[in-house]
């Protein structure tokens, strides 16, 4: 097993993501880019969430900057490419990577939370887990919620 505190390559979970970019401004380097829009309702959508793991040092300060731990360490070991390119992940590579992690793992975060069940739209749904989105135009209030990931701790969702 790799130890707790070892430097391995990063797994975002869309689901948990909010799109704050709090990770991108505490990364030293600059390997993370984060662009968001809202939608005709006022909900923040992610239109573009990449890493660029050819500059990343794997200091793990994003990991400690998200509120939200959408970004955690524990991905695969797979630095060694022939094609230097292959190291910068886009939003589709970065959840197909985390998806992979899930189904290996019990549906299991690193953090060892239990992940919801897959659902595209689990971040727009405020009432399971609510962030601070905001619904209909007006700013949301964050933890105003019937606490589903919390629930999730005790009985997983099937």
């Amino acid at each position: 097993p790799i130890p707790v505190n070892a430097r391995t390559n990063l797994l975002w979970f869309e689901e948990r993501c909010t799109g704050c970019s709090t990770c991108a401004q505490a990364c030293p380097d600059g390997c993370i880019l984060v662009a968001t829009s809202q939608d005709a309702e006022g909900r923040r959508n992610i239109d573009r969430y990449e890493i660029d793991f050819r500059i990343c040092m794997y200091c793990g300060l994003c990991t400690e900057a998200c509120p939200y731990e959408a970004i955690q360490p524990g991905g695969p070991l797979d630095d060694a490419v022939y094609q230097f390119d292959e190291m910068y992940r886009d939003k589709h590579a970065l959840t197909r990577v985390a998806r992979d992690f899930l189904g290996r793992n019990d549906n299991t975060y690193p953090n060892q939370m239990k992940a919801p069940a897959p659902d595209a739209d689990f971040h727009r749904l405020w009432g399971l887990h609510n962030f601070g989105q905001a619904v209909g135009g007006l700013g949301g209030l964050a933890d105003a919620d019937i606490d589903a990931l919390e629930a999730w701790q005790v009985s997983p969702a099937l």
